[in-house]
């Protein structure tokens, strides 16, 4: 494998003006480059740097489009580099993709990502662990795509190269084929893009090739343009099956009489029921409306008479649910729009996800919870986004269906099968982190844990059960802590949905050297 020859592919038509001084200039001599033209004839005209680099480099050379395929299989071994746009490589880039790619010498297929982390202005960058929804939405590999020489002459005649992103039509066929476990993200790669402009060309080829490769990626799959060349995927189910939402409560019936008229009416969601889980409610107005409210076809009330443990209630809740989704909901949640639970409920039955997780804000407007980050501010985990404003979105994950480590069980989508499979809640995680818990048993299971900016609501945090930084609170919140760091010790040390580029400062998706965020 040392001596595999690395080929270097640009696309001379659309990149001609690629920075070809850099790719001279790697560490590492052991590779060739073929620029691509339909009609070699033209190379002067349309690259003459390239043009030039022939003349006095032999690794360097034109090639028709027709004589590629042919030309990957005589170098079977070999890697192919697709070099997709107009870049400046570092020094180093060559050496860096030989240690990643002998490092995984007997491994039938690779795919390695590089993008850009510094450079992406109006895109958030992708993660360290590669995510098929994140890559559906938008181009997360980068551009910078690796993988088999004779695998990529295979993918050719199932992409129309005529597409201007047909190298990301290729990569996404690829990262089908092999599976997310076969897929690899470098972070802070050694390459810098020379132009980033938007192209609209690009962008609406990217969405005719991932409509065409979607369906390798899950049945009932839809994505649909949302302005500005963006895309969003959608799970269309082909029915909507029932939602028990289960919400812990005691007392507080100004926050849990809105959360209940908010899902009974300005909810739209056509198989619903509602469990309202009384941890020993003592108010009259609160009895008095418990007692009335339970009369309602799609409402009951289960008593829960034990001192608040918030799994013990929630699985209480879960054997007398009928529901095939659970919907776990804080009583200190207000709805703002009416499709989000079938939203979150249509991300729920993919069979490969095992949690959903919403976009909330506080009442002020400002994010409350945009999905989880381990070893969060050198913490167990902290909510990505507390306290941005909403348009912050843009700058940091994004609105694009992806994934998470973790997502709050203030407002969590979770299939009935997956919940009894993973055995539900952790009584002894009382208080704190049982949310994190079930999320990180649910990935240990071979499950997705997934976060929608397109189910927003308002959370009124802790208006129940108080703050953990209450004297009253402390010693349990510590004994939490303590128990898992021994459980997820070495989970919490790198989040692995989220890349090494970043400070794990909240609020999160700052450059490591960044100044922290104020607002």
């Amino acid at each position: 494998m040392t001596e595999s020859t690395f080929v270097f592919l640009v696309d001379l038509e659309r990149t001609p003006e690629f920075d070809f001084d850099t790719l001279a200039a790697q560490s590492d001599s052991r590779w060739v480059c073929l620029g691509l033209l339909s009609d070699t004839a033209r190379l002067a005209g349309t690259a003459p740097a390239f043009a030039r680099r022939i003349a006095g480099d032999a690794r360097f050379a034109v090639l028709g489009w027709a004589d590629l395929p042919e030309v990957l299989l005589s170098r079977a071994d070999a890697f192919a580099v697709i070099l997709d746009g107009a870049l400046a490589l570092a020094p180093d880039l060559l050496a860096r993709l030989r240690a990643e790619t002998e490092a995984s010498e007997a491994e039938p297929g690779l795919l390695l990502c590089l993008p850009d982390h510094r450079a992406q202005e109006t895109e958030p960058p992708p993660k360290r662990f590669w995510d098929s929804d994140l890559a559906l939405a938008r181009d997360s590999f980068g551009a910078v795509k690796v993988l088999r020489a004779a695998r990529l002459a295979g993918w050719l005649s199932a992409v129309d190269l005529g597409e201007a992103a047909w190298p990301y039509g290729v990569a996404l066929l690829e990262a089908a084929s092999l599976g997310r476990e076969r897929v690899r993200v470098l972070d802070d790669p050694p390459y810098h893009p020379l132009d980033g402009r938007e192209d609209g060309e690009r962008k609406a080829s990217e969405l005719r090739l991932a409509r065409a490769v979607l369906p390798r990626f899950g049945r009932h799959l839809q994505l649909v343009e949302t302005g500005e060349g963006e895309r969003r995927l959608l799970a269309a189910p082909p029915r909507w099956p029932r939602v028990s939402v289960i919400i812990p409560t005691r007392d507080q019936l100004y926050y849990l009489r809105r959360c209940v008229d908010d899902l009974l009416q300005a909810t739209d969601y056509p198989a619903l029921e509602i469990l309202i889980v009384d941890n020993n409610s003592e108010e009259p107005e609160t009895l008095a409306y418990l007692e009335k409210i339970a009369a309602q076809p799609k409402v009951r009330v289960v008593p829960a008479r034990v001192p608040f443990n918030y799994p013990k209630i929630n699985n209480l809740a879960v054997e007398q649910a009928g529901g095939e989704v659970l919907l776990f909901l804080n009583n200190d949640i207000s709805v703002l729009e009416p499709g989000w639970l079938k939203e979150m409920v249509s991300q729920a039955l993919r069979s490969d996800v095992g949690a959903v997780g919403s976009l909330l804000f506080y009442p002020d407007g400002r994010i409350q919870h945009a999905g989880v980050l381990l070893g969060a501010d050198g913490g167990i985990a902290g909510h990505i986004g507390r306290l941005c404003e909403d348009a912050w979105i843009d700058e940091g994950p994004g609105r694009a269906v992806q994934e998470s480590s973790a997502v709050t069980a203030a407002c969590m989508a979770m299939r009935r099968s997956v919940f009894d499979e993973i055995g539900g809640f952790d009584p002894n995680l009382a208080v704190s982190y049982n949310d994190v818990d079930l999320c990180l048993r649910a990935w240990r299971h071979g499950f997705r844990v997934v976060w929608t900016p397109f189910a927003r609501l308002v959370h009124h945090e802790s208006v129940s059960r108080g703050s953990d930084d209450l004297p009253e609170n402390r010693e349990r919140a510590l004994g939490e802590y303590h128990a898992m760091r021994a459980r997820w010790g070495v989970f919490l040390q790198r989040d692995a949905h989220y890349s090494a580029a970043f400070s794990t400062k909240l609020p999160g998706y700052q450059a490591s050297n960044a100044p922290p965020r104020t607002n």
